[in-house]
């Protein structure tokens, strides 16, 4: 169990738990029956991220300009810390050199921050990951988002392979190198993973099961995955979805010990849900089949 094997323990489980520790503490000051509505906390953590970014010289055009693109969704689960980061990094490029890829040490959130944004393409999730499990990295936590403007803009928490924190300096520029070449490339297949499970995951009994949801509120549909976590788990996945022709909107993506229950919210390459039964099991036996029960050493 993560809480008493203290050999599994690493800065990204410390953070999950103190985040979850710091977001019960304020939901419980709150009252559990009254959260803060949604267009409050986005409000207040735009207020603040733009406080703090014009006192930087940021012009309040340019960000709203920006911010106007993204979804509530990237509000509501990135901290001000976070969007006045990217918001600088992005601002900071001229679009004559996107994409941009940069690396962001994140201390607060127990990892290191691999941030992609740039022109949307389909193969975009399927090259990223597969790109940083070929590095040796572990993605603990993933944050995807489509802009209305045809951007993506991605943040891959990562470890490396063996739960430690990566090392500034000689480390992070080779991650950045390996993934700016890698991304320069238009095909995920001349890419392959190599790494082999991990030998205590291959304990646990964790059948693949997938879950179906419509989210009518914002057209798409809502899919979730529990699975064992394995080097190559998101590859394998975006590479099902560029496969079946799914397009990936939005993504919540978290790792605890050896299972992994992610949310992908995702639509056809028309920029609509999935509402055909045969569609949704062919992308469910698809991802199966990819991921069977006991993966091969």
């Amino acid at each position: 169990p993560l809480s008493t094997n203290p050999k599994r323990w690493n800065s990204w489980k410390e953070a999950l738990l103190r985040d979850l520790y710091t977001s019960t503490r304020q939901l419980l000051q709150r009252g559990l029956g009254n959260p803060l509505a949604q267009e409050e906390l986005i409000s207040e953590k735009q207020a603040e991220a733009r406080q703090g970014l014009i006192a930087q010289g940021y012009s309040q055009e340019r960000l709203e300009q920006l911010w106007q693109s993204y979804n509530p969704e990237y509000f509501l689960t990135h901290s001000v810390n976070a969007i006045c980061s990217q918001s600088r990094l992005i601002l900071d490029t001229p679009k004559s050199e996107l994409p941009l890829i940069a690396i962001r040490q994140t201390e607060h959130r127990g990892g290191t921050e691999v941030i992609y944004y740039g022109i949307e393409r389909d193969n975009l999730f399927a090259l990223s990951t597969t790109l940083l499990d070929q590095i040796g990295l572990s993605i603990v936590n993933a944050r995807i988002m489509s802009t209305s403007q045809g951007y993506s803009l991605n943040s891959f928490l990562v470890l490396e392979e063996d739960g430690s924190s990566v090392t500034p300096g000689e480390r992070t520029n080779e991650i950045l190198d390996s993934m700016r070449l890698g991304m320069s490339q238009t095909e995920v297949d001349c890419f392959r993973v190599q790494r082999r499970i991990p030998r205590q995951h291959k304990s646990f009994d964790t059948p693949t099961r997938i879950f179906f949801s419509q989210d009518l509120t914002h057209h798409r549909t809502t899919m979730r995955l529990v699975t064992l976590d394995r080097p190559g788990l998101l590859s394998e996945v975006g590479q099902t979805f560029l496969a079946c022709g799914i397009s990936l909107q939005h993504a919540k993506i978290s790792t605890i010990g050896a299972q992994v229950e992610d949310i992908f919210f995702i639509t056809d390459r028309d920029k609509q849900p999935l509402q055909e039964e045969q569609q949704l099991e062919c992308l469910r036996r698809s991802i199966t089949e990819r991921l069977p029960k006991t993966p091969e050493e």
